[in-house]
């Protein structure tokens, strides 16, 4: 299993109408001592993307420090997220975000959550 969308740094990109289902956030590591399990679904980093009519289903980020079991945003502040469904999506014993967890980040309209 795999991370589903990897994105750092990325403009302009447009994901439209896919379903990303059982991905393992892997850890990824922000400084010398610092690791994270960061969005399984979809990791996305200082990029401007839009995601319209996704569903994110059954995937998670594990352990102590998973973040984003479905999406993990972070310093993207023009990315738009819409008419998406989050379901079934787990993150570690934190639960920082089991669906979305966004930073300085992406904005959302017309999504749903569902467990």
């Amino acid at each position: 299993q795999r991370r589903g969308i990897f994105a750092e740094n990325v403009a302009g990109a447009v994901i439209e109408g896919m379903t990303i289902q059982n991905c393992l956030a892997t850890p990824i590591t922000w400084s010398e001592d610092l690791s994270y399990e960061l969005g399984a679904g979809a990791y996305i980093v200082g990029s401007t993307i839009t995601i319209d009519n996704c569903v994110f289903r059954q995937n998670d980020a594990p352990g102590e420090t998973g973040w984003g079991g479905g999406v993990f945003t972070n310093s993207s502040p023009g990315g738009v997220m819409s008419g998406c469904l989050f379901t079934e999506n787990t993150a570690g014993t934190m639960v920082a975000g089991s669906s979305i967890f966004t930073r300085r980040s992406t904005c959302s309209h017309a999504c749903s959550i569902s467990t």
